[in-house]
């Protein structure tokens, strides 16, 4: 994910199509002013898909390694809106949201900061803020609304700004919800036991045991029999 592309660009030039969004002058970005878009063109960087490929390692007289740094990262997220146009977007940095001051805050800190700790609001904007009764801390402005803050007299591109940013900081202000994965439980295999095999007896089974029992004993009659004829013979 990168950037919204209405953070990176000066509000000049925020709804330029995708497709043209390489042809911008290097000030486009909100990353590089005047100043530093001519220091940039005297080191030969003139457009910003030369600038999305430098290395970050560039030296420019007069433009801190943190700017240079920020500048071809902004240049690199434009590039990316140009070359996938409805690219999905993420959220800014912390650090670009925040006031150098504020922002090494820890995230469990970030909801009850002041106002004045978001990038590019004013003391003036906050206390016209708190005298509408929005409120006096991010997670309170992010709770509000951007006509809430054009009424209480922001301009239209500060209110959706300072909305957003708020918005995004209280996303790294709120705890990550960890899910605790449910123990299933597998139930014992059941054994189901050896079927016992069983011999039912119907009078056929009687009737037919009987017969067997006669044959037998005549047999032995017979057997008998003719033993004492041939011993009286």
């Amino acid at each position: 994910m990168v950037r919204p592309i209405k953070h990176l660009l000066d509000k000049k030039y925020e709804l330029t199509p995708d497709l043209d969004l390489d042809s911008l002058p290097l000030n486009a970005l909100q990353s590089v002013s005047k100043g530093i878009s001519d220091k940039l063109k005297k080191a030969g960087i003139n457009t910003i898909p030369e600038l999305a490929n430098a290395s970050v390692d560039l030296k420019v007289e007069g433009i801190s390694k943190k700017e240079i740094k920020k500048a071809i990262s902004y240049a690199q997220d434009v590039m990316k809106h140009a070359n996938e146009p409805g690219i999905q977007e993420g959220i800014m940095p912390l650090e670009e949201m925040l006031d150098k001051k504020r922002e090494k805050t820890p995230h469990n800190e970030l909801a009850g900061l002041e106002l004045e700790s978001i990038q590019g609001l004013t003391k003036t904007d906050a206390a016209k803020i708190r005298q509408a009764n929005i409120g006096s801390t991010i997670q309170e402005l992010a709770r509000s609304s951007i006509d809430s803050l054009k009424s209480a007299g922001l301009s239209d591109y500060k209110a959706g700004r300072i909305f957003d940013f708020a918005t995004m900081i209280m996303t790294y202000a709120e705890p990550e919800l960890v899910v605790e994965p449910e123990l299933v439980v597998e139930p014992e295999p059941v054994v189901e036991p050896e079927p016992v095999v069983t011999r039912t007896y119907t009078d056929k089974n009687v009737g037919i045991d009987n017969l067997v029992i006669y044959i037998t004993i005549l047999g032995f009659a017979i057997v008998l029999i003719l033993i004492l004829l041939f011993i009286t013979m």
